[in-house]
């Protein structure tokens, strides 16, 4: 795979990949700002609309937290945003060791002749901020808000502002398009056309040997996968 430049992301968009400015909060339009095209790189920004931060919950009964089941994710709750008065910004404080899922204020799309990386900045990897875990990687076909997994490695906490620059895509093109994009049938693609953050989709097969559409609540009830965001009134 081939990495693309500057010259050559200015010269696809809009052909074999769309970014788009798609957080109301930014009232822009489509397209791509000198600032955001690095030499081999777009930079993208958090998303601070409601409900954009999903954590878990920690109950004061240490033997209440259970266990997370990739096969049987438990729900995420929203976080809220604090607001600065003197800026009239918003802004969350992560705490150390604290896992956060969050999103890029840009969507995405991507032909089948181009998958991207999600990378972090170094200047936040340098004050111990992690913006994703291990899904980094973009499949070709994808259309979507890009979710983001937040962890504090730091000793102290640290302020994540609204609309700052977080982290940045690398476009790479493949030997050949592929046959099948994300969000094609049969592939179990939870997350096409995500519009914010997504919660886990459970890793399960079903009995037809395909990824399971959907995850259960140990209560019985499913919760929101493939598709669905958390609902905003969930108790946090």
């Amino acid at each position: 795979m081939t990495t693309l430049s500057d010259r050559t992301i200015h010269a696809e968009w809009g052909r074999t990949f769309d970014f788009i400015r798609s957080d109301p909060d930014q009232r822009q339009q489509p397209g791509l700002e000198d600032w955001r095209v690095q030499p081999s790189t777009i930079e993208v920004t958090l998303s601070g609309t409601d409900g954009s931060l999903l954590g878990y919950t920690f109950p004061r009964d240490r033997a209440a937290w259970g266990i997370i089941d990739p096969e049987d994710p438990p729900a995420m709750v929203p976080r809220p945003w604090g607001r600065d008065r003197a800026s009239d910004r918003r802004y969350y404080i992560i705490q150390p060791g604290e896992f956060l899922l969050g999103s890029t204020a840009e969507s995405l799309r991507l032909d089948k002749s181009l998958c991207a990386r999600v990378e972090g900045k170094s200047s936040l990897g340098r004050l111990g901020l992690m913006i994703h875990s291990t899904a980094g990687f973009v499949d070709p076909g994808f259309e979507g808000n890009l979710t983001l997994e937040f962890f504090n490695a730091a000793p102290r906490p640290i302020r994540l502002w609204a609309g700052m620059r977080v982290g940045q895509i690398r476009l790479e093109r493949l030997t050949t398009a592929a046959t099948r994009g994300y969000g094609d049938e049969g592939l179990g693609s939870h997350y096409q056309m995500s519009a914010g953050t997504f919660q886990a989709a459970s890793v399960a097969l079903s009995a037809c040997g395909r990824p399971s559409p959907c995850g259960h609540n140990p209560d019985g009830g499913n919760h929101p996968v493939q598709g669905q965001r958390l609902a905003l009134d969930h108790p946090v």
